[in-house]
């Protein structure tokens, strides 16, 4: 069990279901904010987004990518923070470089979704050039301090991807229990105001 934030992966496929965010902070009121918390798991991954607005009205999304570090992703060929408009009762499906530009591709970080109605829902997938794995979860718009991993393993990759969605940096504990809860490991972390990290467990 992790206290904090594991992502375990089976070989090199990160299981987004279980990346969540941290803050320090709640979003405020009014602003319709969700997360996605992985670009892409390794150099080999392409990543796709999906939203949805389900509402009579039109609505839109900006969609913000940082690096971990906490900065807004800036460099050619990369179009960011980019807004998207969904008309009512529609949907739209795109890859991270339709979005951002091609320029995005092998940048590592997370992406900020603010919607100008709550209503408007999505997800995400991670797959590779050939499809032979595929692995995706909604996008996240609950925070929390403390989170729980259930299982990591010795035999396979696990990856930790955390983000601090808070406008100031926050210091932070993992801690590694056996089943029997016997403590095995701790370790500290400070996450930069908007940044995060991303690696594997050892």
């Amino acid at each position: 069990m992790l206290s904090f934030l594991l992502a375990n992966t089976r070989a090199s496929i990160l299981l987004p279901a279980t990346v969540l965010v941290i803050a320090a902070a709640l979003p405020l009121q009014g602003q319709h904010k969700s997360y996605l918390p992985v670009l892409q798991a390794t150099d080999a991954e392409d990543l796709g987004i999906a939203l949805v607005n389900p509402t009579v009205t039109d609505a839109t999304v900006t969609l913000t990518a940082r690096s971990y570090s906490g900065a807004a992703i800036q460099k050619d060929h990369v179009a960011n923070p980019v807004t998207l408009s969904l008309p009512a009762s529609s949907q739209k499906a795109l890859r991270a470089v339709e979005i951002f530009g091609n320029g995005i591709s092998g940048q590592t970080g997370w992406v900020e979704l603010s919607a100008s109605t709550p209503a408007v829902k999505g997800c995400f997938m991670i797959f590779d050039s050939g499809l032979s794995y595929i692995d995706g979860s909604e996008l996240s718009s609950r925070v929390s301090r403390r989170l729980i991993f259930p299982k990591v393993s010795s035999s396979s990759p696990t990856r930790v991807a955390i983000v601090n969605t808070a406008p100031e940096a926050v210091p932070g504990i993992i801690s590694v229990y056996e089943n029997g809860g016997g403590l095995v490991g701790t370790g500290v972390l400070t996450l930069p105001a908007l940044g995060g990290f991303a690696g594997n467990v050892n």
